[in-house]
Protein backbone atom coordinates (compact mmCIF):
# COMPACT_ATOMS: atom_id res chain seq x y z
CA UNK A 1 0.00 0.00 0.00
CA UNK A 2 1.00 3.36 -0.97
CA UNK A 3 -0.27 5.40 1.90
CA UNK A 4 -3.72 6.72 0.33
CA UNK A 5 -3.79 9.73 3.09
CA UNK A 6 -0.63 11.31 1.41
CA UNK A 7 -1.24 10.25 -1.88
CA UNK A 8 -5.14 12.00 -2.09
CA UNK A 9 -3.00 15.02 0.08
CA UNK A 10 -4.71 13.99 2.78
CA UNK A 11 -1.54 14.28 5.24
CA UNK A 12 1.85 16.28 3.58
CA UNK A 13 4.16 14.20 4.61
CA UNK A 14 4.93 10.64 6.00
CA UNK A 15 8.12 8.59 6.72
CA UNK A 16 8.39 5.42 4.26
CA UNK A 17 11.57 3.00 3.62
CA UNK A 18 13.14 3.59 -0.19
CA UNK A 19 11.07 0.63 -1.24
CA UNK A 20 7.90 2.74 -1.58
CA UNK A 21 9.36 5.07 -3.84
CA UNK A 22 8.33 2.98 -6.93
CA UNK A 23 4.88 2.18 -5.70
CA UNK A 24 4.23 6.23 -5.77
CA UNK A 25 5.08 6.56 -9.03
CA UNK A 26 2.54 3.90 -10.59
CA UNK A 27 -0.26 6.57 -8.74
CA UNK A 28 -0.88 8.92 -12.08
CA UNK A 29 -0.02 11.78 -11.91
CA UNK A 30 1.04 11.98 -8.30
CA UNK A 31 4.55 14.11 -7.92
CA UNK A 32 6.35 13.58 -4.65
CA UNK A 33 10.02 14.40 -3.62
CA UNK A 34 11.85 12.91 -0.20
CA UNK A 35 14.04 14.61 2.17
CA UNK A 36 16.20 13.26 5.22
CA UNK A 37 14.96 13.36 8.68
CA UNK A 38 15.07 16.64 10.47
CA UNK A 39 19.24 16.91 11.62
CA UNK A 40 19.80 17.35 15.27
CA UNK A 41 19.25 20.88 17.54
CA UNK A 42 22.45 20.37 19.09
CA UNK A 43 25.56 21.67 17.63
CA UNK A 44 27.56 19.11 15.66
CA UNK A 45 24.20 17.89 14.82
CA UNK A 46 23.66 14.75 12.74
CA UNK A 47 20.23 13.19 10.96
CA UNK A 48 18.59 9.86 11.47
CA UNK A 49 19.02 7.07 8.69
CA UNK A 50 16.15 5.14 8.11
CA UNK A 51 18.05 2.92 6.29
CA UNK A 52 17.64 -0.69 6.89
CA UNK A 53 20.02 -3.11 5.19
CA UNK A 54 18.54 -6.90 4.01
CA UNK A 55 21.14 -9.20 5.79
CA UNK A 56 20.76 -12.83 3.93
CA UNK A 57 22.04 -15.60 6.10
CA UNK A 58 22.50 -19.83 6.33
CA UNK A 59 20.76 -21.32 8.86
CA UNK A 60 23.02 -24.08 10.69
CA UNK A 61 20.51 -26.91 9.69
CA UNK A 62 19.74 -25.80 5.94
CA UNK A 63 20.61 -29.36 3.76
CA UNK A 64 22.43 -27.97 1.53
CA UNK A 65 24.95 -25.24 2.75
CA UNK A 66 27.25 -24.35 0.34
CA UNK A 67 24.45 -23.69 -1.92
CA UNK A 68 22.96 -21.86 0.65
CA UNK A 69 25.85 -19.86 1.07
CA UNK A 70 26.27 -19.50 -2.53
CA UNK A 71 22.70 -17.87 -2.68
CA UNK A 72 23.59 -15.46 0.19
CA UNK A 73 27.18 -14.36 -1.18
CA UNK A 74 25.09 -14.00 -4.52
CA UNK A 75 22.38 -11.63 -3.02
CA UNK A 76 25.08 -9.68 -0.95
CA UNK A 77 26.89 -9.14 -4.43
CA UNK A 78 27.17 -6.38 -7.09
CA UNK A 79 25.31 -8.60 -9.74
CA UNK A 80 22.08 -8.73 -7.59
CA UNK A 81 22.96 -5.06 -6.49
CA UNK A 82 21.86 -4.32 -10.45
CA UNK A 83 18.83 -6.15 -10.01
CA UNK A 84 18.03 -4.30 -7.27
CA UNK A 85 19.01 -1.22 -8.35
CA UNK A 86 17.20 -1.74 -11.38
CA UNK A 87 13.56 -3.55 -10.07
CA UNK A 88 13.86 -2.47 -6.53
CA UNK A 89 11.83 -2.40 -4.27
CA UNK A 90 15.33 -1.51 -2.06
CA UNK A 91 18.22 0.37 -2.56
CA UNK A 92 21.62 -1.22 -3.68
CA UNK A 93 24.22 -0.58 -1.28
CA UNK A 94 27.30 -1.23 -3.82
CA UNK A 95 27.97 2.43 -5.16
CA UNK A 96 27.78 2.93 -8.83
CA UNK A 97 25.45 0.79 -9.48
CA UNK A 98 22.21 2.66 -11.09
CA UNK A 99 18.26 3.11 -9.46
CA UNK A 100 16.01 2.31 -12.87
CA UNK A 101 12.98 2.20 -10.36
CA UNK A 102 12.92 5.98 -9.66
CA UNK A 103 9.88 7.39 -11.28
CA UNK A 104 9.84 9.93 -13.28
CA UNK A 105 6.81 12.21 -11.12
CA UNK A 106 9.99 12.26 -8.22
CA UNK A 107 11.70 15.54 -7.98
CA UNK A 108 14.86 15.58 -7.14
CA UNK A 109 16.11 12.29 -7.48
CA UNK A 110 19.50 13.03 -6.30
CA UNK A 111 18.27 13.54 -3.21
CA UNK A 112 17.82 9.61 -3.06
CA UNK A 113 21.95 9.33 -3.24
CA UNK A 114 22.50 11.77 -0.65
CA UNK A 115 20.07 9.97 2.03
CA UNK A 116 21.96 6.68 0.59
CA UNK A 117 25.05 7.67 2.03
CA UNK A 118 24.09 9.82 5.53
CA UNK A 119 25.26 6.20 7.34
CA UNK A 120 28.86 7.00 5.78
CA UNK A 121 29.07 10.59 6.25
CA UNK A 122 29.18 9.67 10.46
CA UNK A 123 25.34 9.98 10.95
CA UNK A 124 23.27 7.78 12.89
CA UNK A 125 21.57 3.95 11.65
CA UNK A 126 18.58 2.56 12.27
CA UNK A 127 18.01 0.52 14.87
CA UNK A 128 18.91 -3.30 13.77
CA UNK A 129 17.79 -5.78 16.84
CA UNK A 130 17.17 -9.60 17.35
CA UNK A 131 14.65 -8.16 19.57
CA UNK A 132 13.09 -5.92 17.51
CA UNK A 133 9.47 -6.65 17.45
CA UNK A 134 9.98 -6.20 21.40
CA UNK A 135 11.70 -3.20 21.55
CA UNK A 136 9.17 -1.71 19.28
CA UNK A 137 6.66 -2.73 21.57
CA UNK A 138 7.86 -0.68 24.25
CA UNK A 139 8.57 2.42 22.21
CA UNK A 140 4.91 1.95 20.91
CA UNK A 141 3.71 2.00 23.95
CA UNK A 142 5.51 5.06 25.20
CA UNK A 143 4.38 6.67 21.70
CA UNK A 144 0.98 5.86 22.67
CA UNK A 145 1.00 7.84 26.05
CA UNK A 146 2.13 11.38 23.97
CA UNK A 147 -0.19 10.46 21.35
CA UNK A 148 -3.42 10.37 23.45
CA UNK A 149 -2.25 13.39 25.80
CA UNK A 150 -1.79 10.97 28.71
CA UNK A 151 2.23 12.60 29.43
CA UNK A 152 4.10 15.71 27.84
CA UNK A 153 6.62 14.16 24.97
CA UNK A 154 9.11 15.95 27.22
CA UNK A 155 8.77 13.79 30.15
CA UNK A 156 8.22 10.52 28.25
CA UNK A 157 10.41 10.45 25.32
CA UNK A 158 13.40 10.04 28.34
CA UNK A 159 10.95 7.07 29.72
CA UNK A 160 11.09 5.55 26.41
CA UNK A 161 14.86 5.89 26.57
CA UNK A 162 15.08 4.45 30.21
CA UNK A 163 12.89 1.36 29.27
CA UNK A 164 14.44 0.51 26.09
CA UNK A 165 18.18 0.77 27.82
CA UNK A 166 16.81 -1.46 30.62
CA UNK A 167 15.68 -4.14 28.07
CA UNK A 168 18.90 -4.17 26.42
CA UNK A 169 21.08 -4.34 29.65
CA UNK A 170 18.86 -7.33 30.53
CA UNK A 171 19.01 -8.82 26.62
CA UNK A 172 22.32 -8.00 24.97
CA UNK A 173 22.10 -7.54 21.68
Amino acid sequence: MVGPTFVNGDVAMMARWSSGIAAFGRTEGFRFGIAPYPIGPSEGGRYASDIGASIYMVASTTENPEAAWRWAAFLGGREAAAVFGELGPGVPIHPGVPIGFIPDTMLFPEVLFDLIDLPNSGNQYRLMSKNASEINRLVDAGFARIMTGEVPAETEMPEIARVVNAFLAQNPQ
